[in-house]
C-alpha cells in the first residue's frame, strides 16, 4: 500500500485532500500541544477495553448492539460533551471539519493503541456518515499503526495533530 505521511504536506496549507472513491482530507497541524496535552490530561485514567457496535448480518440500525470483539483490541475513553471549554472548542473545529452542526457530532473518544493492539478492517456504515481521526502522538518510520484504506490500498501515517477526515457513505448520485 502507499503509505501517506501527513509530514510532507506543504506547511503553507491547511488542508490536503486526496483524491478516490471517497475524498480523505488530511489537515496537518490541526491541533496544537496545548489541545493535545489537555485531551491526553482529560482522558487519563478513563481508558478501558473498546468494544464494536454490530447491526448483526442483516445491518439494521435497530439491531445495533455494543459488544466485545477480537476485531477491536485497543483501549478507549469517551469523553462528555463539552466537558470544559477546551473540549467545547475542540469539538466545535472537529464540527467544522466535517461540515456537520455541532448537534449531530458523537462524543469524543480518545483511542490508545499499544503495540499489537488493532481494529481489524472495518466500515462505520450508515450510522456514522462522517469519520474524524486526529492523531495525539506520531508513529516512528517503519513503526506499524497506520490507518489503512484497504479499497484505496493507501496507509495514513500518524503525525501528532494531524486530522484526517472521510465520508462513510457513497451519496445516491455517486452510486449510479
Amino acid at each position: 500500500a502507499q503509505i501517506i505521511d501527513p509530514g510532507d504536506c506543504d506547511p503553507k496549507h491547511e488542508r490536503h485532500v486526496i483524491r478516490a472513491a471517497t475524498d480523505i482530507i488530511l489537515a496537518p497541524n490541526y491541533l496544537n500541544d496545548e489541545e493535545i496535552q489537555h485531551l491526553i490530561k482529560v482522558s487519563s485514567g478513563k481508558f478501558q477495553p473498546t468494544k464494536i457496535m454490530s447491526a448483526g448480518i442483516n445491518g439494521n440500525v435497530s439491531d445495533l448492539k455494543c459488544k466485545s470483539s477480537k476485531m477491536r483490541t485497543s483501549h478507549g475513553a469517551q469523553l462528555q460533551y463539552s466537558q470544559d471549554p477546551m473540549v467545547a472548542q475542540i469539538e466545535q473545529k472537529v464540527a467544522t471539519l466535517a461540515g456537520m452542526d455541532i448537534n449531530h457530532l458523537e462524543r469524543l473518544v480518545m483511542v490508545k493503541y499499544e503495540p499489537g493492539q488493532e481494529y481489524k478492517i472495518h466500515h462505520d456504515g450508515d450510522w456514522r456518515p462522517m469519520t474524524v481521526f486526529i492523531y495525539l502522538t506520531d508513529v516512528a518510520d517503519g513503526d506499524d499503526g497506520e490507518t489503512f484504506f484497504p479499497n484505496l490500498d493507501i496507509k495514513i501515517r500518524p503525525r501528532k495533530g494531524c486530522a484526517v477526515v472521510w465520508n462513510n457513505t457513497i451519496k445516491s448520485k455517486d452510486r449510479q
